[in-house]
This record gives C-alpha cells, structure tokens and sequence, in this order.
C-alpha cells in the first residue's frame, strides 16, 4: 500500500503539535467478518533524531493488548511504501479485528488505517509525555511477547522477533528463505530491495529497540 500522503501528513502535523502523541480510535469489524469484534485502537507516535517511531497498540473485548510497530520502505521515486503484515506473535488476539471475510484478508482494516493518516489534524490527536510513550507501548509488547512465548515451541521462537532493529551487510544477497521471511513480513519491495543491496534486516524482540518507521534509515553495520 502507497504510504506517501500519510507520511507527508504526518511530517506537517509534527510541526502543528508536539511529540510524542496518541490518537484513539474504536474500530468494529462486524460488518467485514463473521462474528467480527469491535478493538479499541491507539496508536502511539514519536519523532526523535530525524525519524518517526510509530506502534499500533489494540485491546480486544477480552482486554488483552497487541503492539503493532508500523514501517515503511522509501522508493527510489520517494514515495513510500507499506506492507500491513500481521505477525504471529498477536495475531490469534486481534484476527476477528482485523481481518475480513472471505479470506482473513486484512486489507479493508489497513485501507481505513491509511484513511486515518492521511486526515490526521492536530485536533484529532493528544499530547502524551515520552514516559506516557514508553510505559503504554512497553507494557503492551512485553504481555503479548510472555503470552506467546507460553504458547510455542524453542523451534519457534524466531517468531518473538517483530521490530526490525538495524541492516547487517553481507557479502553476497539474502538466500531465498531469508528472502521469503522478510518478504512475508515486509512486503516484497523491502525484500527485493534488501537483496539488491546485500542487506540482511536483523530482527529484535524488544520493542525498545525499535526507533525507526523508514527501514532505509535503520543503522548499518559490517
């Protein structure tokens, strides 16, 4: 999904108020899926050191809270590009949410996501303090890291790692597994343009990791 009007908006409303902010919104999925569940949806922004952090946070009707972090690719073009891949770690949480029938698509939830960015005023959000920042989206991904790792195997544990944390340069272009992983998280234009450049993403668990929207800009290393 094209993620270019919601960025720029985004840019100017961080000129009109101060980070970090909040915006709430209650999102209900009943009409787009059977037995679809209303998700009460926060979704936390920051801007520090040039770069946009954002994390989706949703409770369900059972009060149990997910954390979503939101990246995006920049094109060549300077458009950006966004890939709305829900990953495993919270999926069985906020699926009846999120997903559509008839195929557990998520695509109308994202349209209404992206809807949402690119008419964001300043009346619409509310100024938090960075603790306020900190404790809501650190407590949030530390319930659904504990309450999935109860629920998986040591074989699976690469799946706790959902926040991209800095780029590793390798000698020669990620092999088709690492390609097709990164490919299902991020899309294909962040694996494609991750093999161009003999790139590696490296992965973390911990959220406190995770300081940038743009995977372009993350921190290089050998």
């Amino acid at each position: 999904m094209d993620f270019t009007h919601s960025k720029h908006n985004l840019d100017f409303l961080k000129d009109q108020v101060s980070v970090p902010f909040r915006y709430d919104y209650q999102y209900n999925n009943s009409d787009n899926l059977v037995n679809g569940e209303k998700g009460q949806i926060s979704i936390f922004f920051n801007y520090e050191n040039n770069s946009w952090k954002i994390i989706m946070i949703i409770q369900n009707e059972h009060n149990q809270s997910a954390a979503k972090p939101i990246y995006i690719l920049e094109k060549d073009d300077g458009t950006f590009s966004f890939h709305g891949f829900w990953e495993s770690i919270s999926y069985k949480e906020v699926s009846k949410i999120i997903c559509q029938n008839p195929k557990w698509l998520l695509t109308k939830f994202w349209e209404d996501f992206i809807y949402r960015m690119d008419s964001l005023t300043d009346s619409m959000v509310e100024q938090i303090s960075k603790l306020t920042f900190d404790t809501a989206t650190n407590s949030a991904a530390s319930e659904q890291f504990h309450r999935h790792k109860e629920r998986i195997s040591k074989s699976k544990s690469d799946e706790l790692n959902i926040y991209p944390w800095y780029l590793k340069q390798t000698a020669k272009p990620i092999n088709d597994k690492r390609f097709n992983r990164l490919k299902s998280m991020f899309g294909w234009d962040v694996a494609n343009w991750l093999r161009n450049e003999k790139l590696n993403l490296i992965l973390t668990s911990d959220i406190t990791r995770y300081h940038k929207i743009t995977i372009n800009d993350l921190e290089r290393t050998l």
